[in-house]
C-alpha cells in the first residue's frame, strides 16, 4: 500500500485535511501527466474544502497495472 494513500484514507476529508493536501498535490502535479485532468479536479475539489468547510468524501486507489 503507498505511503500517499494514507493521506485520504480516513473520509471525508475535511478542511485540515485539504490544507495539507492541496500544496503538496499542487507541488507535484505536472501538467503533461497523462492523469492532468482527474488532478486538476481534484485540486479544484480541495479549494472548495478549504473556502467553504465541505467534508470531501474520497475513494480512491492506486492505479492497476496490467503488463
Amino acid at each position: 500500500m503507498p505511503l500517499w494513500y494514507g493521506f485520504w484514507i480516513q473520509s471525508p476529508l475535511v478542511r485540515a485535511h485539504a490544507e495539507v493536501l492541496h500544496p503538496l498535490l499542487d507541488a507535484v502535479f505536472a501538467a503533461d501527466d497523462p492523469h492532468h485532468h482527474q488532478m486538476a479536479h481534484f485540486l479544484e475539489a480541495l479549494k472548495a474544502v478549504i473556502a467553504w468547510q465541505l467534508p470531501l468524501r474520497v475513494s480512491l486507489a492506486p492505479p492497476c497495472h496490467v503488463d
